[in-house]
C-alpha cells in the first residue's frame, strides 16, 4: 500500500495541534478588526506542518479544528466552519510542500500564514454567499477591507511560527526526530 502515512505519534501530535486551533479560537485580541484572530489560527497549523514534513499534515489538522469548532458551533456558518478549517489546511499543505526546507524562513513563515488565512476568509465569504446568509454587494465590499487585515495578522502568524520552527529544531531535536521520522542535524554545543 503507498501513499501518505503517519505514525501513531504523528497522528496524536497532529491531532493536538488541531485541538490547540480549537482552544486558541477562544482568545481575542482586544481590537475589532476582521482577521486579528489569524494569528492564532495559523500558528498551530503551521507548525504541525513544519514538524510533521509529511503532506497531509496541515490538512489533517485542518481537519481536526473543523471539526471541533464546526461542532462547537463557535462560527455563524455552524457545522460549515469545517470547511473553511479544512481549505486553510490544505492550502498551507501545498505551501509547505512548496516551500520545503524554507519553513524556518520569516518570508516564507508570512507568505504561508497570509495563505492560510486568505484561503479561510475565501472560504467564509463563499459559504455565506452560498447559504444565503448576507447581500451579495454588502459581501464584496466587506470582503475587500478583510483581505488586508487577514493578510497581515495571518502573515504575522506565520512569522510566529517560523520562529518557534527555528526554536524547536535548536531545542528539541530529540522531539522532531521521533515526529517526523528524519533525523535531523547534530546541535553544536
Amino acid at each position: 500500500m503507498h501513499g501518505i502515512h503517519f505514525s501513531a505519534r504523528q497522528i496524536a501530535f497532529l491531532s493536538v495541534m488541531g485541538a490547540l486551533s480549537f482552544i486558541l479560537d477562544f482568545f481575542h485580541f482586544p481590537i475589532s478588526i476582521p482577521g486579528s484572530h489569524g494569528i492564532y489560527w495559523v500558528i498551530p497549523i503551521i507548525f504541525g506542518a513544519g514538524v510533521v514534513k509529511k503532506l497531509g499534515s496541515a490538512t489533517y489538522i485542518g481537519f481536526i479544528a473543523g471539526i471541533l469548532i464546526g461542532s462547537a458551533g463557535l462560527e455563524a456558518i455552524g457545522p460549515f466552519a469545517f470547511l473553511e478549517y479544512l481549505l486553510m489546511g490544505f492550502v498551507i499543505d501545498l505551501l509547505a510542500l512548496a516551500f520545503r526546507g524554507y519553513m524556518k524562513n520569516v518570508i516564507v513563515g508570512f507568505v504561508i500564514g497570509s495563505a492560510g488565512n486568505l484561503s479561510k476568509l475565501a472560504a467564509h465569504y463563499s459559504l455565506f454567499i452560498v447559504l444565503g446568509m448576507s447581500k451579495m454587494h454588502l459581501i464584496l465590499i466587506g470582503f475587500g477591507v478583510a483581505m488586508i487585515s487577514y493578510f497581515i495578522f495571518g502573515g504575522l502568524g506565520g512569522v510566529i511560527t517560523s520562529i518557534l520552527l527555528r526554536g524547536c529544531e535548536r531545542y528539541l531535536q530529540s522531539a522532531l526526530t521521533s515526529l517526523s521520522g528524519q533525523p535531523v542535524k547534530q546541535m553544536k554545543k
